[in-house]
């Protein structure tokens, strides 16, 4: 019964092998062309503010921006879903910056590999996350946009519900 076990056992393990095998080589492809075919500094074209490092993120979120609703992409560069929904996220920055001109909100980008202070206090461990941080709070109340698309529609959706006002449009 044993020898029998046996053999059916390493029948089923030897079948396996190449799905793994096959998996590996997949995985390994896609790790390897990761951001292989994006454009040179694509992230610099995104209409959020930059920020270069952690004390600025505090300065701002404690100082210039406390009053403001900061909607923040958190990126990397190598990141081909980051470049994926740059457009969208862009768009949207043009249209609530029509709608609520210089108010309550503000755009920043951070290179969450980058900067890594915010990551760790956010818990941010993929790409692309956008966050909200609200005002008054020096950065301690937040809100993670959790749509599984990131589009245009999807955006505006999670900010307006933020901001709790839907604009006038013209």
């Amino acid at each position: 019964m044993t020898k029998t076990r046996s053999r059916v056992t390493l029948v089923v393990e030897l079948t396996r092998l190449p799905i793994i095998i096959l998996l590996c080589l997949c995985l390994l492809l896609n790790m390897t062309n990761a951001g292989g075919d994006l454009p040179d500094g694509w992230w610099k074209k995104c209409k959020a503010r930059p920020i270069k490092d952690y004390k600025e993120y505090l300065s701002l979120v404690e100082g210039d921006f406390k009053d403001k609703f900061i909607f923040v992409d958190t990126y990397m560069e190598h990141c081909p879903y980051c470049y994926y929904c740059l457009d969208d996220f862009n768009k949207i920055i043009d249209d609530m910056t029509k709608w609520y001109g210089n108010g309550p909100i503000v755009f920043i980008k951070i290179d969450g590999t980058r900067i890594r202070e915010f990551s760790r206090r956010y818990k941010i461990n993929s790409f692309p996350k956008f966050l909200v941080i609200y005002p008054q709070t020096d950065g301690a109340e937040y809100s993670v946009f959790k749509a599984n698309k990131r589009d245009y529609a999807s955006f505006k959706q999670w900010m307006l519900n933020v901001l709790s006002d839907t604009p006038t449009l013209e």
